[in-house]
């Protein structure tokens, strides 16, 4: 038993370390290859400052209440309940 824990911990240990990824490597092709973009700086003019449409206006959330409310006769069983454990 012990061997064959062996031989699997070293088969593990064996392909765990195959398994790390090399760096990549730049060829000289790839150097070549590199396209840069450059902009210049273009002065945008325009006397439109908002934008085009309604504006729209929205009351603010009101509170609500729970339409889950207990029994008052649960609550008192719910008392009793718990004095008979004390």
């Amino acid at each position: 038993m012990l061997f064959y824990a062996i031989t699997i911990g070293f088969c593990l240990a064996l392909t765990a370390a195959s398994a790390v990824a090399e760096p990549p490597t730049a060829t000289e092709a790839d150097i070549h290859n590199v396209v840069a973009y450059e902009f210049g700086d273009d002065q945008v003019q325009g006397d439109l400052v908002a934008p085009l449409g309604e504006i729209l206006t929205v009351r603010a959330k009101g509170s609500k209440q729970s339409l889950i409310r207990a029994r008052g006769s649960f609550v008192d069983m719910l008392v009793r309940t718990v004095e008979n454990f004390e």
